[in-house]
């Protein structure tokens, strides 16, 4: 489920930025877009902030939890260190 409708530049940007990356992470982050919603393995909504290439080759997301998605939520952040496996895209939010 996308929170922001992306622009065709917004794509094509996008799918530049990830060609620069090996291709087995090209495969990962081609899965992972920044305009869709993700719940997390603790049950948060999130959104993606930035892709952080790490010193052993591997990936891991910032994750921003926004209050609009996140209900009762006191205090939104930012989350940093998420590993792909614990992000699941958003079919449709929940009504409650």
């Amino acid at each position: 489920m996308n929170w922001m409708e992306p622009t065709e530049s917004m794509i094509a940007e996008y799918e530049r930025e990830i060609l620069e990356h090996p291709k087995h992470l090209h495969i990962l982050l081609s899965k992972f877009k920044p305009w869709k919603l993700y719940r997390m393995d603790t049950g948060n909504i999130a959104t993606i902030e930035t892709i952080d290439k790490n010193v052993d080759g591997t990936l891991t997301f910032t994750v921003f939890l926004a209050q609009r998605f996140n209900h009762p939520l006191l205090l939104e952040r930012s989350v940093f260190g998420v590993k792909p496996e614990d992000l699941a895209e958003v079919e449709e939010l929940d009504k409650s």
